[in-house]
Order: C-alpha cells, then structure tokens, then sequence
C-alpha cells in the first residue's frame, strides 16, 4: 500500500506543494502515478503543473521520464527504513505492538492518526 502524503511549501521552503511515496516497491508506485488513467488526456501534466512528486529511496532509485524530471524528486532515505514494510507497521498498530521505531519520527504523530 501507498502513503501519500501532501505536504505544503511551508513545510518544505523550496518546493510548492508535493505528494510522497513511499511503497513496497517506490519505482512501482511512481510509475503508477504517472501511467494511471486519470480519465483526460494531459491530466499528468497538470497535477504535476500544481505540485512536485517526492518519491522515497527504497528498493532502488527511481528514474523519471525526462519529461517530468524537474517536477519529480528523490528522497533518500536512513539506512534501516529500506527492511521495514507498511504492512508490518499497520499490522503492529492493529495488534497494540510498538510501532514507532519503525517510521521516521516527524510522521510517526501522522501515522498513528491515520492508522489508529
């Protein structure tokens, strides 16, 4: 499963909006987003006009189209994070396990709330 999370230029100073992903597989998720059928033609282009992708390290870096390269980022991520699924972090929140060490700290408050 997906997190997207939109986050603003205040929380990030040198970009406007952005989405962040992070998946089991981020070159599977970014290349989801960029081929889903939106229903119109352009509609890539147009999100991307209003906001960038962020999209984590994990499992390999993801290549995006020329195209899209200056609206699509990287994120490298602490070593560690690379071993640590979404579905073991649900699945610890549903059992009242800890869970926290497993997510970086600054979203472990939006996690819980999204989960709990």
């Amino acid at each position: 499963m997906n997190a997207l999370f939109q986050l603003t230029s205040q929380a990030i100073e040198d970009l406007d909006a952005i989405w962040w992903t992070i998946a089991e597989d981020n070159r599977d998720a970014a290349e989801r987003v960029l081929r889903w059928d939106y229903g119109r033609p352009g509609a890539v282009e147009e999100m991307l006009g209003e906001f960038e992708l962020l999209v984590a390290a994990r499992r390999g870096e993801f290549e995006p189209p020329k195209e899209f390269s200056h609206r699509i980022h990287s994120l490298a991520m602490r070593s560690g994070f690379d071993e640590v699924s979404s579905t073991e972090v649900r699945e610890r929140i549903a059992g009242g396990e800890p869970w926290e060490h497993l997510v970086p700290e600054d979203i472990v408050d939006r996690v819980r709330e999204i989960y709990s």
